[in-house]
């Protein structure tokens, strides 16, 4: 009588072997995948979600124009100088004592918004905020004057 030799496989070792067969086709397949080539576009964020950041517009889109009459107006034109509008006010109805209070309170909140005040006449100036051009010209002299920011 002949003997013959069997293998019998349990199942589950055939499972795992299976399983690690198909891990190792995956991983040598994606090895084989061509890299996704990048354009000129990933350099400048194309096709990335964008974030839209209002600026300020350079134009002026309001001007104040104030008359104080007692201190506590110099709120109302500081405020407006704190939105960034060109505020043009008149002391003309302040005792010189109290218009030069205003003066000094409106002059703390133009340096602190880096804004420049300009005087228009002994009572009136004007508050000009930042990146706002401007020209201040003597007409009887037909010549720009010193306080000007387009030098």
């Amino acid at each position: 009588m002949m003997k013959k030799e069997v293998t019998v496989e349990q199942p589950q070792q055939n499972q795992q072997s299976k399983v690690q067969q198909k891990a190792t086709v995956n991983r040598v397949e994606q090895e084989k995948q061509p890299e996704e080539k990048k354009g000129i576009g990933s350099l400048f964020g194309v096709g990335k979600k964008e974030e839209i950041v209002k600026m300020p517009s350079s134009k002026v889109s309001y001007v104040s124009i104030i008359r104080p009459k007692v201190f506590e107006d110099s709120r109302l034109i500081a405020d407006a100088i704190k939105e960034n509008k060109v505020v043009t006010f008149s002391l003309e109805f302040l005792e010189y004592e109290v218009g030069q209070r205003v003066i000094d309170f409106v002059s703390g909140a133009a340096y602190a918004m880096n804004a420049h005040l300009s005087k228009v006449t002994d009572k009136v100036l004007t508050s000009i905020p930042v990146g706002i051009d401007y020209e201040d010209i003597d007409a009887s002299l037909g010549e720009e004057s010193r306080d000007s920011n387009l030098l």
